[in-house]
Order: structure tokens, then C-alpha cells, then sequence
């Protein structure tokens, strides 16, 4: 298709153009022409003011793509495969799998909040008055929230003296607040957090610090040494597991020896004949 030609002309002298098409042509075509020389002004605008960016320039043009690799690369209408020669695997690799990538309800396994209707199932619906209502599957609504790693409670206990005797009467403490300031749950989101995300923790209790529940280093590794006697049972026996097992796998990194290859570099020829199987100069675990 070759080039057409340019040509310059103002937003007024088109418009007088069109006022003179108008009696010549019917209005549907008169609407379809305007329409076009509408358009070919905005785009040129828009190109001259750069107010639009090019990939939006484009979708404004084209539309947004819709197609599908299968669409594209699949069957055509008398349902002969015309996916070219050796890209069968590779449009089988692309193909995603059906979703849009986002987690759904079920996948959260924070707290659930029951939120209930005045209304009953099998009372009248109260817009038409005829129908009874009847159950359907909970919406489920997601609300994420931002909370400490390890939060704290701090129970307020009502204290009276009698102003005779002097005795203090406090009241007790609820069964849920447990006889330990830090209990089993603590210690075990402390041990996943060192020992399975790997976060420090120096930086662990400056994070408590900072969202207002102080959680020194010094205090963290007292409340793992306490807990670890309490899973050292379990340790114990897992350890005792894996030396059953008749195979033992080992994942190390290797790293040539510098030194080591400068060395036998420097050895002749005669002496590192010796050793003729051996190839490779790496540490070991």
C-alpha cells in the first residue's frame, strides 16, 4: 500500500469542506465522513500535544486485543490445525491455566466473621410480599489488615482496699490470659521467623519496637531457650528417624580452590600424573 499523500489543512477549512459535502451526499454518509475527518484531527492532535501516550494511541485505534494463542494458532473454520510446523510445544508451554492469578476467599485462613440478616430463611420477602426467602451460599468479603508479628494484651485488673483493714482484693485473671507473659505461640512465631525466614532478631525487635510492642533480641533468645526443652523430645526423634534412612542426599555449592589450583598449576607435569583420576579442585562439606 503506498503512502498517501500529505495534506495540510486547518480545522476550519475542513469543516467549511464538509458544509459544502452536506447537500451533495445523504446524511448517513455526510455523519460517516464527519466522523472521519473528527478522528484524523483528534489523532493529530493528540501526536502534536503528545498529551497521549503511543500505546494508548494505539488501543484507541485498534481496541484492546482479545485474542488468544489458540485463537490465533488453533483450528480455522473447517477445523484443520494450521499451527506452523514445530510450535505444537511451544503453544502448549504458553497456555496459562484458567483464572486471573488473584487468591480467592478460600485461600485466606484469618478469622471468619459471620455477618447475619434481620431477616429469616422462610419469611416473606419484603419487596413483593408473595415469596418466601429462602438460604444461599455466604458472600465471602475479604478485608486484610496490617498487624504485629507478635502482638500483646494487657488485662486491667480491678483492684479494692478496705480502708479498715488495709486488705487489697484483685480480681483474677481470665482463663484465655494462661500463667506465662510469653506463651507457646509466641515462641514458636519467633522460632519460624529466625530459623524459617531467616529474619534476624536484632531486626525482629526493632520491628516490635517501632509498631509499639518492645520484644528485645536479648528476650527473644530467652524464650527460645525455654521452648527448646519442651521440643527437644521431638527433635530427638526425628534425628533418630533420618539416621535409619539408607541413603543420605547432600545439596553443597561448589567453589574451586583458588590456592589449590595455583599450586598444582605449579606442580610439573610428572608429579601431577600421580593423581591422573583426579580432575577437579572444590570444597567439600
Amino acid at each position: 500500500m503506498k503512502t498517501p499523500p500529505c495534506i495540510d489543512i486547518s480545522k476550519a477549512e475542513a469543516d467549511a469542506c464538509l458544509q459544502r459535502l452536506k447537500p451533495l451526499v445523504s446524511p448517513a454518509d455526510f455523519e460517516f465522513v464527519q466522523g472521519m475527518v473528527a478522528t484524523l484531527y483528534y489523532l493529530n492532535q493528540s501526536v502534536e500535544d503528545k498529551s497521549v501516550s503511543l500505546r494508548r494511541l494505539l488501543r484507541m485505534i485498534f481496541g484492546s486485543s482479545t485474542e488468544k494463542m489458540e485463537q490465533v494458532l488453533g483450528k480455522d473454520p473447517e477445523g484443520k490445525d494450521t499451527t506452523p510446523d514445530g510450535k505444537e510445544d511451544e503453544v502448549k508451554k504458553k497456555k496459562k491455566a484458567p483464572g486471573h492469578g488473584r487468591n480467592g476467599a478460600k485461600a485466606y485462613n484469618g478469622k471468619k466473621v459471620p455477618v447475619k440478616l434481620t431477616m429469616t430463611p422462610g419469611c416473606s420477602c419484603p419487596d413483593c410480599q408473595r415469596g418466601k426467602l429462602h438460604p444461599l451460599r455466604p458472600e465471602l468479603v475479604v478485608r486484610i489488615r496490617g498487624a504485629v508479628p507478635l502482638s500483646a494484651t494487657t488485662y486491667e485488673l480491678d483492684k479494692l482496699r478496705c480502708g479498715s483493714c488495709g486488705k487489697i482484693y484483685t480480681a483474677p485473671l481470665p482463663p484465655e490470659a494462661g500463667d506465662k507473659k510469653y506463651d507457646a505461640t509466641a515462641a514458636s512465631m519467633i522460632a519460624v521467623l529466625k530459623y524459617g525466614t531467616g529474619l534476624p532478631l536484632y531486626r525482629l525487635g526493632k520491628l516490635q519496637e517501632n509498631l509499639g510492642v518492645p520484644l528485645p533480641p536479648s528476650t527473644q533468645w530467652d524464650v527460645l531457650a525455654e521452648a527448646v526443652e519442651e521440643v527437644a523430645p521431638a527433635y530427638d526423634e526425628l534425628l533418630r528417624l533420618g539416621a535409619q534412612g539408607e541413603v543420605l542426599h547432600n545439596d553443597d555449592t561448589g567453589a574451586k580452590i583458588l590456592d589449590c589450583m595455583g599450586k598444582r598449576l605449579a606442580q610439573s607435569p610428572s608429579a601431577r600424573s600421580e593423581h591422573p583420576d583426579r580432575k577437579g579442585l572444590f570444597t567439600t562439606c
